[in-house]
């Protein structure tokens, strides 16, 4: 029998994915959970597994295509008699557990919007374009939205029940809030004249292109990827209160124990760099003060339960991406290092799973990797915080009133206001100092 396979859910905030390669040809077997498509979103390049073992019978989106996600990409013909099935969007289950809003009612059921336009829904139509302004109306209510379609719903005070879903089951896509906007055009701008500017104002169309102005200006168009951290800083910035506090950090014992271990670590294969002895002490930090490993929501603070740490790794020109280690609190030095190691060698080579860079609760950046010294990282949404970790350099400190040369580190926090208090975040950071000063890691 036939089986749809569809563009899965790569990623929480993902709506679609670019075809970029096929795996296998239309008339090849593939067993269950084999690569089938290698799909590129707007975070990073991902291999798609066969959802069960088969022939792939017809491939339906080519190369470059973009397709939603829930739509059909091919078609697999697997042994089967219960009738054609569809490939199940795979969630997050740490995102999905500790990002559900509690509801103080429940929601109303949506009525089913049929497909064909009757005489009734025209009338509905013509009533809905000689109507008022549109009253503001923002929350999703009991109809299931994507985050780029809630997004436009907010930015531009609509009704989602005042939309014609087109999508799946009457689902409302990016598509349809355009066409309503492009439909009721002058009814929108009517009902927002007073408005000191839209949130997250859109670039000039003369700015999509830049001006080449010599004949050595070279004009390198976004990709999807660098786009997307665009839009995402942006909204970060727009949404966030943002307050950045610096700690210094006495790195010596964490330098002395890394050279001690170092060479033990690298027989088993495993480079054994500072950044396991950051994560462990982040995450105990972070055991301490919940609220820094928290989620900004539509009407609650979010305490996420698990501690998973995105850690960004640098793509170059390409950008970077983010993979998660779960449940880091639990994990040892050596399974830290070995984790990341391994998360970050498939991030650089684009063999990174969907599930790999999605369900993060706090992110962690290196730009000291590099050689900077203070920086203000931007809070990957919807976290409360990131933070950044600036190069160790040996500088002469007084201890005890004399001047003694020390390992010294800053440690840089980034953390939404809005959740996150000063006083916390100095607490949270002087958490993560005592416990590298102190440098009591078990190293087995």
């Amino acid at each position: 029998m036939d089986m749809n396979i569809i563009m899965p859910q790569l990623g929480e905030s993902i709506a679609e994915g670019k075809i970029t390669v096929w795996l296998k040809q239309e008339g090849e077997t593939i067993e269950r959970d084999e690569s089938l498509v290698e799909v590129e979103t707007d975070k990073a390049t991902v291999e798609v597994p066969a959802p069960a073992s088969g022939t792939l019978k017809k491939i339906l989106a080519g190369i470059e295509d973009v397709v939603e996600v829930g739509g059909p990409i091919a078609v697999l013909e697997v042994e089967r008699t219960e009738g054609e099935v569809s490939m199940e969007i795979p969630r997050s289950p740490a995102r999905t557990a500790s990002t559900t809003l509690p509801k103080k009612e429940a929601p109303k059921p949506v009525p089913k919007k049929p497909k064909a336009e009757t005489q009734e829904t025209k009338t509905v139509r013509a009533a809905r374009e000689t109507a008022p302004p549109l009253p503001v109306k923002t929350k999703k209510g009991g109809m299931r939205l994507t985050p780029i379609v809630r997004r436009l719903l907010r930015a531009h005070d609509l009704d989602p029940s005042a939309i014609n879903g087109t999508g799946t089951d009457g689902r409302i896509t990016r598509e349809d809030v355009l066409t309503y906007i492009e439909e009721h055009k002058n009814e929108i701008e009517q009902a927002e004249p007073e408005k000191p500017g839209p949130a997250r104002p859109e670039a000039p169309v003369e700015k999509e292109e830049p001006r080449a102005d010599g004949p050595d200006d070279e004009v390198v168009p976004l990709d999807k990827i660098r786009r997307r951290i665009a839009e995402r800083l942006v909204r970060s910035r727009h949404e966030a209160a943002h307050v950045t506090t610096v700690a210094k950090v006495d790195m010596t014992e964490v330098v002395t124990l890394r050279k001690k271990h170092k060479e033990a670590y690298q027989k088993k294969g495993i480079k054994l760099t500072y950044m396991p002895f950051i994560l462990k002490a982040t995450a105990m930090a972070l055991k301490e003060f919940p609220y820094v490993n928290s989620s900004w929501g539509d009407d609650a603070i979010l305490l996420h339960k698990r501690i998973n740490l995105g850690v960004a790794v640098s793509l170059e020109e390409k950008g970077l991406v983010v993979p998660v280690l779960r449940d880091a609190d639990g994990l040892s030095i050596k399974e830290l290092a070995q984790r990341l190691q391994d998360l970050a060698a498939r991030a650089r080579s684009r063999k990174l799973s969907p599930e790999e860079i999605q369900g993060g609760t706090f992110t962690i950046t290196n730009p000291g990797g590099f050689g900077a010294v203070l920086s203000t990282p931007i809070i990957n949404q919807p976290e409360a915080a990131i933070l950044a970790i600036e190069t160790i350099e040996e500088v002469p400190v007084v201890v005890d009133g004399g001047i003694v040369i020390r390992s010294m580190m800053n440690l840089c926090l980034s953390y939404d206001h809005r959740i996150v208090d000063g006083e916390t975040s100095i607490k949270f950071l002087q958490k993560i100092r005592q416990v590298l000063e102190a440098a009591e890691f078990g190293m087995g």
